[in-house]
């Protein structure tokens, strides 16, 4: 990774290979579909917390990061980081909010009369994504 102001080498990173990425996707299945190996909605929300806790503890760290690598003034780095803890802790918060589903009305017509309907968030897999972005 170089600094797009003047080209100094920031950090050396190792990319993992096709078939390395394909191992861990393969990994990630497997235990996905093991419910036995899923973190409760408690420890889910304890690790949340946790990462926010060391996110924000080494903030000006990645802030420097941040602007060194992207070419972002200071300052804007800076909120990202404050972003990115609060990110964090809306998703530890909102654990409780998706397992709770939500109620559909029923009852409105003669058919519904005596039924109950409801919905209930179920996790599909997992999710690869590359989210680029630049900020020049």
């Amino acid at each position: 990774m170089t600094s797009p102001c003047d080209g100094r080498l920031i950090k050396t990173l190792r990319l993992q290979t096709i078939e390395e990425a394909d191992r861990m996707l393969q990994t990630g299945q497997r235990l996905f579909k093991d419910r036995e190996q899923w973190l409760s909605a408690e420890r889910r929300m304890v690790i949340l917390n946790k990462l926010a806790e060391l996110v924000a503890a080494q903030a000006e760290d990645f802030a420097q990061l941040i602007a060194s690598e992207g070419g972002k003034p200071l300052r804007d780095a800076r909120v990202e980081v404050s972003r990115a803890v609060a990110g964090i802790r809306l998703a530890a918060q909102e654990i409780p909010c998706v397992l709770r589903g939500q109620q559909i009305p029923m009852g409105l017509t003669p058919e519904t009369h005596g039924r109950m309907a409801f919905t209930l968030y179920e996790p599909i897999g997992q999710v690869v994504a590359i989210s680029a972005f630049n900020a020049k």
